[in-house]
């Protein structure tokens, strides 16, 4: 049980054990084609893709993204600047997205940790 404490949470795991069921339940709406997907799985990858992406559902293929969001571990590698950096690539991505669909509205979270 200490080690388990004692081992760091990377964002991948925050993901699938915390925020997935909570934010899945929230933000997905099959109904109306909408659906929450976790796209950055890839610990190593440092690009501008975001953790987890909204959007719709055409058919078989993703549509258009509804809002975007960031999960940071909450460890020691989490910081003011890392956490300013990710909200800067988000605000970002949302005037992207708003550009280029023409859309009115972005929806974008973060998250830090287990605070």
């Amino acid at each position: 049980m200490r080690y388990y404490f004692r081992k760091k949470l990377y964002s991948e795991n925050v993901q699938s054990n915390y925020f997935d069921p909570v934010l899945a339940l929230l933000l997905s709406n099959p109904q109306q084609n909408v659906v929450l997907r976790w796209a950055n799985k890839n610990e190593e990858v440092f690009d501008i893709r975001p953790d987890a992406v909204i959007s719709t559902i055409i058919q078989s293929k993703y549509g258009c993204p509804l809002g975007f969001g960031e999960v940071q571990p909450g460890n020691s590698s989490t910081n003011k600047h890392s956490l300013c950096m990710e909200t800067l690539r988000l605000a970002t991505l949302s005037k992207d997205t708003i550009d280029r669909y023409c859309q009115d509205i972005c929806f974008v979270l973060q998250v830090n940790g287990m605070h």
